[in-house]
């Protein structure tokens, strides 16, 4: 009675305890007249021997419904083992030298490997899943030849570096040809950013994000600020194991690699609109020595020497029969030279000379306004009076004036004073101004004032003497062709007058300033380059609704770049071509669904650098 009492009591307890909610089976022990069961790891190889066809071994492992496992064996050499998995409690479910199967339930399986002939075997076994990967870590040992792990996405493609937690951050060192990896293992829908330093060295860092497919999601090189690299507010598709591609742009340095998940703060980043490359100030030409026997260049003036009394030198400039055109040859500081100048035409007749004795030309020859009468190559013979020598500074110019003396920046609406101290001399004054601008000059003085107008590329516009009355030149309507830096060039009409005068100019009409560029976040930026004929991709993570503006500029003159915004189905959405006044790449998309877009990169029957820009805009 007392005994009965008691089980009844352990059958009232049992019943009233709760039931576990999907506990693992417990793994099984079998009598102790058979071996235990050798415990499967997954990701991890074993060893085992079998020493005839008689001999068996057994293996177990817990598994869940669902998981996608693998099974296999390596040998050394001979047929490998076959293997028999059944659950602890059933039947046979497979069998066969490989396994691959999906598990239907939660339960205790056993491996039975058993010889495939007579002869005896050793042999590694492994235990893997072929729908998730083995979430590596930096200090994973790696996994030995022969256990059935699936390819990283990942593999074979850098230094693998270790696993990414949220918040966490990594410092490193990139050689530099060195790729490195990062893993990040996240659920579909996270939403994170990257950021990619450089804290040492010429490090350029670069980085792309890499799907558990291998897939390109999102890259970058320059978004992060100067040189470094970010991705921003990046939504994950997928449950999985994601990788991050670290390159230094061919440059060693130290970096520092941080993670953050969920919404990180809009950075605004001002964009200005491309322009086409800047066009430099006006530059005087540089004075340099050049050999006897050289050609002339309009106002370019050189130096020269006569090494001895008794040398001489030759010269030869170009004109056009009814041209007029102007010499100078003056000592310099420290010479004793007296020069004696003559000059031939094409035909080899001499046509005029001039000495240092009688030009008024403080102390050098001079001859001004000498009108050309045939068209080809005339030629200079310059000598030293009285045995005289030195060094010499020889100019020519076509018109009356032979030397430049830039002046500086002339401003709107301003009066600018100038001064002729010298025959011969051409004074410049830039002005820097855009195409389509309307603009009015005036010059007036004592002298005679000649007015030139000549382009950025030094190309002649338009020239005038005393269109404003009286010795006054001026020019009352100059549409501009271009923007750049344009030169206004004052000398006297005569070349024999020298003297004080003023120059003004005003805008008649004016392009309006465009319109700046609005503020926005760097999703990609790239420098990069295609070549003829070629088309670049690059890829960000977009998502629904987004508006994003894309910019590509031509890094240099000769490329005509096309871009256009392709959807995550690969169908076009948005493209640009010639943009405003330039032939660079500018237009803003809506982004009509999450998802991976590409922009595509060509020249229009051309090739070469550009900096590619998509910015996210508020």
């Amino acid at each position: 009675m007392r005994l009965f009492s008691v089980l009844l009591l352990i059958c009232l307890l049992a019943a009233c305890a709760p039931a576990p909610e999907r506990l693992l089976p417990t793994l099984a022990v079998l009598p102790s007249s058979t071996p235990p069961p050798l415990l499967l790891r997954p990701w991890q190889s074993a060893a085992g021997a079998l020493d005839g066809p008689a001999d068996q071994d057994t293996w177990q492992f817990t598994g869940r419904a669902g998981e996608a496992i693998t099974l296999r064996t390596v040998v050394p050499s001979g047929q490998p083992p076959r293997l028999t998995l059944q659950r602890a409690d059933g039947p046979a479910l497979a069998q066969g030298a490989s396994l691959a199967l999906t598990l239907t339930e939660d339960a205790v399986y056993l491996v039975q490997v058993q010889p495939a002939d007579a002869a005896p075997v050793q042999y590694e076994i492994g235990l893997g899943y072929a729908d998730r990967g083995p979430f590596p870590t930096a200090t994973d040992l790696p996994l030995r030849v022969g256990v059935p792990t699936p390819t990283p996405a990942y593999s074979g493609s850098g230094t693998y570096l270790g696993s990414l937690a949220a918040g966490e951050e990594r410092r490193g060192r990139l050689n530099a040809a060195e790729e490195q990896v990062y893993t990040y293992s996240a659920r579909a829908g996270t939403l994170f950013s990257v950021t990619l330093e450089r804290r040492s060295g010429d490090l350029n860092p670069a980085l792309r994000l890499v799907s558990p497919q291998g897939q390109t999601l999102a890259q970058d090189d320059d978004s992060g600020g100067a040189v470094d690299a970010a991705l921003r507010n990046v939504r994950l598709p997928a449950d999985g194991v994601y990788s991050l591609h670290l390159t230094g742009g061919g440059q060693p340095g130290d970096y520092a690699l941080t993670l953050r998940e969920g919404p990180q703060p809009f950075v605004m980043e001002a964009t200005p609109p491309p322009t086409a490359s800047p066009t430099p100030p006006y530059n005087p030409p540089a004075l340099a020595f050049v050999d006897s026997n050289a050609r002339l260049a309009d106002h370019v003036p050189v130096l020269g020497t006569l090494a001895r009394p008794g040398a001489f030198a030759r010269y030869s400039f170009y004109a056009e029969a009814g041209q007029v055109f102007t010499l100078s040859v003056l000592p310099t500081a420290s010479s004793g030279l007296r020069p004696l100048i003559e000059l031939y035409d094409p035909d080899g007749g001499l046509l005029a000379t001039a000495s240092g004795r009688t030009s008024r030309h403080n102390g050098g020859a001079l001859l001004l306004a000498v009108p050309a009468t045939l068209t080809g190559p005339y030629f200079i013979i310059l000598t030293g009076e009285d045995d005289t020598a030195g060094d010499f500074v020889l100019s020519f110019g076509l018109g009356t004036s032979h030397t430049d003396v830039y002046r500086g920046e002339a401003v709107a609406e301003t009066r600018h004073e100038g001064t002729l101290t010298q025959r011969g001399v051409r004074e410049v004054w830039g002005v820097a101004a855009a195409a389509g601008d309307v603009l009015t000059v005036a010059v007036s003085g004592g002298m005679d004032p000649l007015l030139e107008v000549y382009d950025p590329a030094g190309t002649l516009l338009l020239r005038d003497d005393n269109g404003g009355g009286g010795t006054t030149a001026l020019v009352r309507v100059l549409t501009l062709p271009q923007a750049g830096v344009y030169t206004l060039r004052v000398s006297d009409a005569s070349g024999q007058n020298i003297g004080g005068y003023t120059l003004v100019w005003r805008y008649i009409s004016r392009v309006p300033t465009p319109t700046p560029a609005p503020a926005g976040m760097a999703l990609l930026t790239v420098s990069a380059a295609v070549a003829v004929d070629d088309y670049a991709f690059y890829v960000f993570q977009g998502q629904a609704g987004q508006r994003v503006r894309v910019v590509v500029q031509a890094a240099g003159p000769g490329f005509d770049p096309v871009a256009v915004l392709l959807g995550p189905d690969g169908s076009p959405l948005a493209q640009g071509d010639d943009s405003g006044d330039a032939l660079d790449a500018d237009f803003v998309a809506t982004l009509p669904a999450d998802g991976t877009y590409s922009v595509r990169v060509n020249g229009y029957l051309s090739g070469g650098g550009f900096h590619l820009r998509v910015i996210l805009l508020p």
